[in-house]
């Protein structure tokens, strides 16, 4: 069992469900303060205030938790690769091929391929 403890803050969407939220459930953001997230394996099994994770976690994690400490921090459990590119020059999909062959991404970039050829 994973225990993210006392994080600054805790940004969700709200409600629980067992399938992802999609479309205007995204919209939904909640955001926990002083909040704790507990996962059991690869699932997130508890979000919310950290009094109450570490309630769960002492009724249902054994002797075997991993603790991190996230104090002055944000936690986004299950907010998938947020990340993008801002700047976009170009096409890189020659580079599959490429890779389809074999080549690493090291030797496309030495070649003067990889992400530095889409980028200004």
């Amino acid at each position: 069992m994973l225990y993210i403890k006392n994080a600054a803050q805790v940004a969700t969407v709200s409600g629980g469900s067992q399938a992802p939220k999609i479309g205007i459930e995204m919209e939904k953001l909640n955001i926990i303060e002083n909040g704790g997230v507990v996962m059991d394996a690869e699932r997130i099994v508890f979000v919310g205030a950290d009094e109450e994770a570490a309630e769960y976690v002492s009724q249902h994690g054994g002797e075997d938790v991993n603790v991190i400490l996230a104090e002055g921090k944000t936690v986004t459990p299950g907010l998938i690769d947020p990340h993008t590119h801002v700047v976009f020059a170009g096409s890189r999909e020659h580079e599959l091929t490429l890779r389809l062959c074999g080549a690493t991404y090291m030797e496309i970039l030495q070649a003067g391929g990889g992400i530095l050829n889409s980028t200004i």
